[in-house]
């Protein structure tokens, strides 16, 4: 007979690990597969319908009109209500009016003016310009003095319906008084004198241009040496 096992004797010790085996040969790649056939394109989709065009809107109403304002007045035509005038020189020894008046081109006459005379009669209501130079010289060499209250001028004066200086201008006097030596009143021998204004005047009204001596007894010759020295012009502003 088979006697009883004797006791399981102890585990020994693990053996030490062993060196890793060289790595084995990389195998070769296999062959690509065959690409698949592409698959067909489906059919485009059926457009859908286009949608309907919108009602066009309503056209807003168009704005009233303003009423054109009225016509201004037309003003006055200066070739009318006006005139430019130019007189050759003339000798005066004595307050008078000057008349016998060019109004040839360049200058022009108007409605209401005497060339003859200088009458100027105002053909309507409003306010003119008047302007004119008056030029002058002695007839000859002043050989004596004037008094204090000798004082020449010229004037536009307004003749109708009452008597009226519109305006005036005084000669131009030379009054020195140099101590003992030189005592001395008297006008220049050649000079201009020139007037202007801005007045209303009356349809009716007379108007001239006038030389007042203002007691002055020496000769003159109004308007100088030059042909132009002496122009006078109305003119109603607009």
């Amino acid at each position: 007979a088979t006697g009883e096992a004797g006791a399981t004797g102890v585990t020994g010790e693990a053996g030490a690990t062993g060196a890793t085996g060289v790595t084995g040969a990389t195998g070769e790649a296999g062959a690509t597969g065959a690409t698949g056939v592409t698959g067909v394109t489906g059919a485009t989709g059926i457009a859908g319908a286009t949608g309907a065009t919108g009602e066009v809107g309503a056209t807003g109403a168009t704005g009233v009109t303003g009423v054109a304002g009225a016509t201004g007045a037309t003003g006055p035509n200066v070739a009318l209500t006006g005139f430019s005038a130019q007189r050759a020189t003339t000798s005066v020894s004595a307050s008078s009016q000057l008349g016998n008046w060019t109004v040839t081109n360049p200058y022009f006459t108007g409605t209401g003016f005497n060339t003859l005379t200088g009458d100027y009669t105002v053909p309507t209501t409003g306010r003119y310009e008047l302007k004119a130079v008056i030029s002058f010289s002695t007839t000859a060499t002043i050989s004596v003095a004037i008094g204090a209250g000798v004082n020449p001028s010229f004037v536009i004066r307004r003749t109708s319906p009452t008597v009226t200086d519109l305006v005036s201008g005084l000669f131009p006097v030379l009054d020195v008084n140099i101590a003992l030596l030189l005592n001395l009143r008297t006008i220049l021998g050649d000079a201009s004198v020139t007037l202007t204004a801005d007045v209303i005047l009356n349809a009716g009204d007379v108007i001239g241009l006038f030389y007042v001596s203002g007691g002055l007894t020496i000769g003159l010759n109004i308007g100088g040496s030059a042909a132009s020295g002496t122009v006078w012009s109305v003119h109603e502003l607009t």
